[in-house]
Order: C-alpha cells, then structure tokens, then sequence
C-alpha cells in the first residue's frame, strides 16, 4: 500500500532555521517512514558542527525507539526549544526529530477531543499515545482526517478486551473503529498497552488499512495457541518485522510462532518478560524459520544457564546484532558460553544486566574467544566486586567496546586508576557508572585518562 506524503503547514516557514536547515527538515516531515531523508539531515547537521544531535538523529533512526525530552542531550533539547517549549512531562523526541505527542482521555467529551485535536503540532506531530474512551470519543478520534499525519500510534485504554473495566470510565473496544479509519495507511508502528482479545487480533490480522506496519507490540495481551495462530495466518501484515510481546507467551504459542511461515519475516523478536523458560530459549534456537532475526529479547525470564546454552548453540541465530538477556538467572557458565559462542559472532549489543554471576562471570567474559563485534556491553547490577572489574578493566576485551555500562558493581580507586592506565580503550565513547557516587579525585583520573579523551563518564545506576 503506497504511503500518503504528510501535509506540512505554513507555519513551519515561520521556525528560526536557515532556508538550507528547512528544506532538509520538510522532506523529513513529509515522508517520516522513510530513513534517507533523516540520515541526509543527519549528515548536513553534523557538518555544521553539531556532532552530538547528528548521532542522536542516526541511533534513532536505527533503533526506532523514543527518547523522552529530559532524557535527550542538552544539545538536542536546546535545538528541540527551537520548534515548540519545553511539554511538561510529555515530551518525547522520535527518529530524531521532536515528535510524540500524549492525548489523555478527557472525561469521554468528543467536543473536548476535537479541541485538542485542533490545538496540536500536526507539522511535528508523527508520533502519538491515545487513551481511547467510549464509541462516541472514539469516533472522533479515529475519523479526524488529520491522524494521516501519524506513523505511530500507541493505544492506552483500562481495557480493550471485549468486556470492558467497570472501575473507570467507560471504555469502549476502540479495534473496530482503528482498523476502518481511512486515515491510518501511514502508520508503520502500533503499540497497544492493553488487552486485546482473539476477536480484536483477528480484526487486526485482517486490517487492509494497517498494510504498511513493521511493528506490532501488545503490552498486556496473553499469548496463547490460537491467539498466536490468528497473528500469524494475517492477510495483511506482509510487511510486519518487528513483533513485540510484553505479556506472557505460553510455551505453545511460541511453538506455533517458531513453525510459522510469519516467523521468517521477523527480523525483531522482543519477548521481554513474556515469561521465556529455558525451554522457550529452546524453542527459539531451533526454529529455523528465525534465522533471519537481527535482535532478540528474552529478559526477566528463567532462560537459566540452560536456555543460554541452547541459544549459544544455535545454527539459525547466526544474525543477531542484538540480544537482551537482562534478568535472566545466567551465572558463571551462561556468561562463558556466551563469550565462546561462534553463534554470536556477528554480535554488536549484549545486555546481561541484573543476571548476578559476580566475578567468576566477569572473569570468562574477559576470556572470550569470539563476541569480536561487540560494541555495547550491559554489566549494570551483576554482583562483581573487585577481582571480576580488575579482571575486567586490565583486559584486551574491553577495547572492542564503544559503549560499558557497570553501575551498581564494585568501582573503586584501584580500579579506576587500572581502567585509566588500560591502552586498548581508546574506541569508548561512553561509560556509564555511579557517577555521582564517584569522588572528584576518581573522576579527574578518568578524565586526564590519554585513553578515554574521546569518552563521555554518564551516570548510571
């Protein structure tokens, strides 16, 4: 399904940008779905000397993810101030650009809704969360011809299961409504922080007006066989490959989803707290219709040393770039399997946070035979105390990393001034660590460190 240009007002030639800088911006406001315009700005703004925002625009623009406005670099943020105030706690910056915009369910009143509706940013508005309400506010919202402008909608309701929550506002099923708009073939990814029943997934599989999605998360929504079934059979998610389940997935809708044809478009399997067994991590090892996928999440389960071995092992997760396995019970042997893994040699981002694997982990990470493309380490929480971070910062390891987050272990003088002595560190460009627990005098060594000129200290904790 072709994509619809958005609509740009002339308000924008009002902004404070040269007529270069807004020429650039207006091809990526017309066509937001589309990387090459933004990663053309990206370049122009680095050129002119904004290195930092020019960074930000890529990762973003890779990542998919949204950054709220506080959590931006101050560079980013000042240039965003140019465009529209500070929001008060709703701002968010989205494939770079200042975008998400937050609608609250205002007591059920379309007329309410329409005045909000009128009263938004849409130049810049691509992004938005909607707190639906009852048929008639949903109504409003979902023919209002100006949500054309969005390519990213998530849902917020109490409830949008078929029954409904009786301890709130009424609220109702706002599926039907979503997947007859006219004014929604631009969206390419839709969040739902709710349930959704096996009726209002079949609704969806089905949507000839969602076409150009490649992404797809349920929050809140249970995964059982069938559920998992009616996703795949969909006629109208040939483009999807981003899947993003936050709620549990039994073992045998993750069957179903392994023995799929769907599977082998997916390049994003996200499962976090879906509850993954080792079994699952089994599942998902030997399923070969996932040997296309680039990232993966299994976090907050008991994948265990167990289900690690099964996915250290695996023929078809050759491809990975991305692998979360924060809270997940590894000890010492899952982090050595990992690090001796052939599978995952093509690896650029490992989080292992939270897994308490102390020193004796830290240690046969350092003893890695392959992870040579790792570029983003996650060590946050994990127990290591003085042995495994000496081990750590004396070792050639680290010099793959462009990134090492390890707050919340043991990071004392001595092992500052080792880090600080390290020669192969010069590719960080980020460490993030208690930096506010952090005296001057330990700061001022990492600093001064000839190592880590090119280097930003970021607290973390």
């Amino acid at each position: 399904m072709p994509f619809t240009p958005r609509t740009i007002s002339d308000n924008f030639e009002k902004l404070p940008f040269s007529e270069d800088e807004k020429a650039l911006l207006r091809r990526c406001l017309e066509t937001p779905w589309d990387d090459a315009p933004l990663l053309v700005y990206a370049d122009w703004v680095e050129e002119h000397g904004e290195e930092e925002r020019a960074d930000f625009i890529r990762k973003q623009v890779r990542t998919g993810e949204t950054v709220f406005w506080g959590e931006a670099p101050k560079e980013v943020r000042e240039w965003g101030k140019k465009v529209f105030s500070t929001p008060k706690g709703r701002g968010h910056f989205y494939r770079g650009l200042p975008s998400r915009f937050y609608l609250d369910n205002l007591g059920n009143t379309p007329n309410r809704l329409k005045k909000a509706l009128e009263k938004l940013s849409w130049d810049w508005c691509c992004e938005m969360a909607y707190v639906c309400g009852d048929a008639e506010y949903n109504k409003v919202f979902f023919s209002d011809a100006r949500i054309q402008q969005l390519i990213k909608l998530d849902i917020f309701a109490n409830d949008v299961s078929d029954e409904g929550d009786e301890n709130s506002l009424e609220v109702e099923n706002p599926i039907p409504y979503l997947v007859e708009s006219p004014y929604l073939t631009n969206l390419i990814r839709l969040s739902f922080d709710a349930p959704v029943s096996n009726a209002g997934m079949k609704q969806l599989a089905g949507a000839e007006n969602l076409q150009n999605l490649i992404s797809l998360v349920f929050e809140s929504t249970t995964f059982n066989k069938s559920t998992m079934r009616i996703l795949t059979q969909g006629e109208s998610l040939g483009n999807l490959t981003d899947l993003n389940i936050g709620d549990e997935v039994k073992l045998e809708a993750l069957r179903e989803l392994a023995t799929s044809q769907f599977a082998k478009q997916l390049t994003t399997l996200c499962l976090g707290y879906a509850a993954v067994t080792s079994k699952g991590a089994e599942v998902i090892a030997k399923a070969k219709n996932f040997q296309n996928l680039r990232k993966l999440d299994v976090s907050g389960h008991t994948v265990g040393d167990a289900g690690t071995k099964h996915l250290a092992t695996s023929p078809y997760l050759k491809e990975l770039r991305w692998l979360n396995l924060r809270l997940s019970e590894l000890g010492k042997n899952g982090v050595s399997l990992l690090g001796n893994s052939r599978t995952f040699s093509k690896l650029e981002y490992l989080d292992l946070s939270w897994n308490f694997f102390r020193d004796g982990g830290a240690i046969a990470l350092t003893k890695s035979k392959h992870l040579e493309s790792l570029k983003d380490l996650n060590l946050t929480e994990c127990e290591i105390g003085t042995k495994g971070m000496l081990a750590l910062v004396n070792s050639e390891f680290i010099g793959r990393l462009e990134v090492l987050r390890i707050g919340g272990n043991e990071f004392d003088s001595e092992i500052i001034k080792a880090l600080a002595k390290n020669t192969h560190i010069s590719k960080l460009k980020e460490l993030r660590f208690d930096l506010e627990r952090t005296s001057k005098a330990n700061r001022k060594i990492l600093q001064k460190s000839p190592y880590l000129q090119q280097c930003k200290l970021i607290h973390d904790d």
